[in-house]
């Protein structure tokens, strides 16, 4: 026996590594398809499935109750009667048949020769028109073949005319056969038309083991009925960083109803949107192969997981549900996470920027009025709030206006003069009601009070010339369109003018009398128009304001100010722009009412008040 030749490894140690690590990677294979083959929204599609199978067959189930039973009982015995007459009449039928079959040969036959003799008298004429005028000769040659060929088309027309009413007479008697039977078939389709067109679609949502063997592993990229659904949205784009990828919704995929109307009460994911007149209705405005989902919800359009759309719970107890449920957690990189639910008309902002009021989102339209009527938009920048008013009164002209005593009252609580006010409460506030802060909020009011008259500028105001009648400034005040803007005690607010009750308490006669008759001399700001009132009829009108008084604003006593408060806070706000030493030199060289005019100074910057004055 021949020597083996040596070698570096065991060619049998060799082949079972081989044959194991083969074994490996088969499985790593298999387990890989399975994984990427395992997903979620494939599950959900299946289980939407079987409840379009049990919605249909209620649906047939309904149909079928519909049916007049005894009706169609009758027609189909009438049917099997006809057709049981028929068979009677089953050789007659067949020679009549025979009949119809050989008349339409003859038909065609005549048609044929018909047709041929009409291709010659065409040719013939082209011929004649085309020498008429260049070979007299030749054109009276085809006139001759015209007119010899006449005769024979009438007479070809005349025998196809006959065969074809033979044949038609032969359709006719074997048509009168199964007219019954046709009729009476008819009749049942019509009955249960409803029932058949279900039971169509019944078939066609039912799986099959085709559609098994197409949506199986390595074979679903063919034709599967399990696929994923998308809306690509035109001229709309997401931002990834680095690029921008057209907008894709996959929502579909998994909210398989959601614009098919039925499913109203089917569980999600598979519920009907509500109110689908406005929404993804075909015919709605917003049509969901033009606006998608994700363009008015929020999330990652892209994605088809649960977690990775984005997801957004409304509430703390769905927020443990889907934790539980779905192991749902924030995506830390995206940014554009899904509404909640009860914040959804947030998103209508997008496209219905300049208008009024937005049809059907009464959230969103409740918000802006309160953003316009509380000024938000004059500290935040806000999208479409940027060329409006000011929400308060101009202070320019103040101290033409209102005397100091009512302005440290009004910044106690501007409530306890007007409830419907919307200025807010800056001053002895719960954060701030301990002794301590009290002295300082009283000497804060002084300082602000005192900073707004000196800094203001007075304007020239006009005494009434005539007395004014109370009763008649009542009536004029219901009657000119006052109560248009404003409003008086025990009516709603109204949003466009300052409620007109304790005015009495507030201003002056001679400026209320000015303001009447032309408001843009005290406020070239104002949106009160000129009312073009008469001497008397702005006197009534001031008359009658001025006797609309707050007597329990008035009585209430106004607050000590302890100057070393005072000297504490002004030294607070000097020592952030200077030493101590220095401050205290500063603050030794002022006077009490500059002290006051410098903290109120501070104050209203810091509190922002020139954003709303």
């Amino acid at each position: 026996m021949p020597n083996q030749e040596p070698t570096l490894y065991s060619l049998k140690k060799t082949t079972m590594w081989f044959a194991i690590v083969s074994l490996i990677l088969l499985g790593s294979l298999i387990w890989m398809v399975g994984q990427d083959y395992a997903r979620d929204w494939k599950e959900w599609q299946k289980k939407f499935i079987e409840l379009r199978i049990e919605k249909t067959k209620e649906e047939l189930r309904q149909a079928d109750q519909k049916i007049d039973k005894s009706k169609l009982d009758n027609l189909t015995q009438l049917l099997h009667e006809a057709e049981n007459a028929l068979k009677d009449h089953q050789s007659d039928y067949q020679t009549l048949e025979k009949e119809v079959d050989q008349a339409s040969v003859k038909a065609i036959q005549a048609k044929t020769k018909y047709q041929n003799l009409k291709q010659f008298d065409d040719s013939f004429k082209f011929f004649f028109e085309k020498y008429q005028k260049r070979d007299v000769r030749k054109a009276e040659e085809y006139d001759k073949k015209l007119k010899h060929l006449q005769p024979k088309i009438t007479e070809a027309k005349l025998a196809l005319e006959q065969k074809e009413k033979q044949k038609q007479e032969k359709e006719a008697k074997l048509a009168e056969f199964t007219a019954q039977e046709k009729k009476l078939d008819k009749e049942i389709r019509s009955l249960e038309q409803e029932k058949i067109r279900i039971e169509k679609k019944l078939k066609a949502i039912e799986p099959t083991l085709a559609k098994e063997i197409l949506n199986a592993p390595m074979i679903d990229f063919a034709a599967p009925s399990l696929r994923i659904q998308q809306v690509v949205l035109e001229d709309l784009y997401d931002d990834y960083h680095f690029t921008k990828v057209n907008k894709v919704d996959r929502c579909t995929t998994c909210h398989l109803g959601i614009d098919q109307k039925g499913f109203e009460n089917a569980p999600q994911p598979f519920r009907s949107h509500p109110n689908m007149d406005l929404y993804l209705g075909a015919t709605s405005p917003h049509p969901l192969e033009k606006f998608g989902c994700t363009i008015c919800h929020g999330g990652n359009g892209h994605s088809v997981s649960f977690v990775n759309s984005a997801h957004t719970p409304h509430s703390e107890e769905q927020k443990e549900e889907w934790q539980k449920k779905y192991h749902w957690h924030t995506l830390e990189k995206w940014e554009a996470n899904m509404l909640p639910i009860n914040h959804l008309q947030a998103s209508c902002n997008q496209c219905h920027q300049n208008v009024m009021s937005v049809p059907q989102a009464d959230k969103l339209n409740q918000g802006r009025k309160l953003a316009e009527v509380y000024g938000c938009f004059t500290c935040h920048k806000i999208k479409g709030f940027e060329d409006r008013w000011k929400p308060g009164p101009g202070l320019e002209h103040l101290q033409s206006k209102v005397n100091r005593e009512w302005i440290v009252r009004w910044l106690q609580d501007p409530k306890d003069f007007r409830t419907t006010t919307k200025m807010p409460r800056f001053f002895h506030l719960s954060n701030t009601s301990s002794p301590e802060d009290k002295e300082k909020s009283n000497a804060v009011i002084e300082g602000v009070a005192t900073y707004l008259l000196t800094v203001s500028e007075p304007v020239s105001l006009t005494k009434s010339p005539v007395q004014g009648s109370l009763q008649n400034g009542e009536k004029l005040v219901k009657q000119i369109g006052c109560l248009g803007c404003h409003s008086l005690a025990g009516m709603p607010p109204n949003n466009f003018g300052p409620e007109l009750s304790g005015l009495g308490s507030k201003v002056t006669p001679e400026w209320l009398y000015s303001w009447l008759k032309d408001p843009k001399h005290y406020s070239k700001e104002s949106r009160m128009p000129n009312l073009r009132l008469s001497d008397q009829e702005a006197a009534d009108i001031t008359n009658y304001l001025l006797s609309l008084r707050n007597s329990e604003f008035e009585n209430q006593p106004l607050p000590e100010m302890k100057p070393q408060v005072l000297d504490d806070l002004a030294l607070g706000y000097l020592q952030k722009n200077m030493t101590r030493a220095d401050a205290e030199k500063e603050l030794n060289n002022m006077s009490h009412q500059s002290k006051l005019v410098f903290l109120g100074k501070k104050i209203v910057s810091r509190q922002g008040c020139y954003a709303c004055h």
